[in-house]
């Protein structure tokens, strides 16, 4: 007798940095593993995060490596089980014409619209910083990222940091007066798979099945690469055009690295200088991490120090 299929809450993102779990959702690679998910979706990670997993709504997400920090910096119960992306230049900056912006330069004493403490947060300072604008002569506009789009149209702001679909949104209303702005070389952003720890320490088999499910995704956007870009296209309702531009940008495979861990160790330490008194959140990243499903199922796939597994060749991809 077949047994039943094995219920997880699954909250996923509409950003291209969540490619793998759409493309696992919509390919069935999921229930292909005896899984009987349930979807919710969700304007950012940082909101899949925080309204998804942190309030229950949800067991797992993916979400990027900032969110993943702060969340951990105020105390989340959240386990980290794979990095699923890695991007260069995923996020972006639509400026208006009008107000005198050309370069990321102009942006000094304006007013920028961005999602707070997230990954467009973190981006645009750093890009700020790169081009030698103090972030602190920016004003910063915090909302979620479903308003940011109409709220530059509409002149609440000058220009806003975020990444598709809503760079798309912002310059299809702008037209002659939008200006994106990259500055591809300053975040080297990850997206994590993460999940309510509770929920991963009692549920090891879901665990290494919903591993299972992401690990053929990645093998399909690997070997079918145009019909990805169509998934990505209909799920972002974004031009074929730009969800070419999102895969030729990013790297989506299933890994948990070392370069993982001083990158978010930098990101608490910014967390930090944000929060009144300057003082970096004590986190245990290395306690954050939920290695077990991956070292039974291929733990060459892991580079932790401490966790590489002797004798096993490197995937030549990586």
């Amino acid at each position: 007798m077949q047994a039943a299929p094995k219920p997880v809450r699954i909250a996923i993102a509409t950003q291209p940095s969540s490619v793998m779990m759409i493309v696992a959702r919509e390919k069935g690679l999921f229930e292909r593993e005896g899984l009987a998910p349930s979807f919710t979706s969700y304007a950012s990670g940082k909101r899949a995060l925080i309204d998804g997993v942190l309030a229950d709504q949800a067991d797992l997400t993916a979400a990027s490596d900032l969110s993943v920090s702060a969340q951990l910096g105020q105390g989340g119960d959240l386990v980290i089980l794979a990095r699923l992306q890695a991007v260069r230049s995923i996020n972006s900056i639509v400026a208006r014409k009008d107000r005198g912006i050309a370069r990321i330069a102009d942006l000094a004493g304006k007013r920028v619209g961005t999602e707070e403490r997230s990954a467009v947060h973190f981006f645009l300072d750093r890009a700020l910083m790169a081009n030698g604008v103090d972030p602190a002569d920016v004003e910063h506009a915090y909302s979620g990222a479903e308003e940011l789009a109409a709220a530059l149209a509409a002149g609440k702001v000058d220009a806003l940091s975020m990444r598709e679909p809503v760079v798309s949104q912002a310059v299809a209303l702008l037209g002659a007066n939008a200006v994106v702005l990259d500055a591809p070389w300053v975040y080297a952003q990850f997206e994590l798979l993460v999940a309510d720890r509770t929920f991963a320490e009692n549920h090891p088999d879901e665990m290494k099945r919903v591993l299972r499910a992401l690990i053929n995704a990645e093998r399909f956007m690997f070997e079918q690469p145009r019909a990805t870009e169509a998934i990505v296209a209909a799920a972002l309702k974004i031009s074929p055009e730009a969800a070419r531009r999102v895969m030729e940008q990013s790297s989506n495979r299933l890994r948990l690295p070392q370069a993982l861990l001083p990158l978010m160790e930098e990101q608490l330490r910014w967390l930090g200088a944000l929060a009144p008194g300057g003082k970096p959140p004590s986190v245990d990243l290395l306690a954050a991490l939920h290695l077990a499903p991956l070292l039974e199922l291929q733990p060459q796939r892991i580079g932790i120090a401490g966790y590489n597994p002797p004798n096993l060749h490197q995937d030549p991809r990586e």
